[in-house]
């Protein structure tokens, strides 16, 4: 979220959002390399305020929108597969 200077939350609060559209975010609090902790616990919050943000947007959370934070979470296709039965179950119910 943060490369192009957080140009991607002037995007979202720029967009015009469609009434019909539902947004699932998650992030995992163990998707840093080890020694750069302090980076993915910046990019945790920042997954955290554009969870916010798209709230503040109009999509009701549990309804529009999903915001999911797995402690467990690294980045990787085994913690995305095991979040993306629940991404799938909301996008598509």
């Amino acid at each position: 979220l943060w490369p192009d200077r957080f140009g991607i939350f002037n995007a979202l609060m720029l967009a015009q959002a469609r009434h019909d559209a539902c947004i699932y975010l998650d992030h995992g609090l163990k998707e840093a390399d080890k020694g750069l902790e302090d980076i993915g616990q910046l990019l945790f919050e920042q997954s955290k305020y554009m969870a916010d943000l798209i709230e503040i947007l109009g999509f009701e959370r549990g309804k529009r929108l999903k915001w999911h934070e797995d402690p467990e979470g690294e980045h990787d296709e085994r913690s995305w597969s095991r979040r993306l039965p629940e991404a799938l179950e909301f996008l598509y119910p």
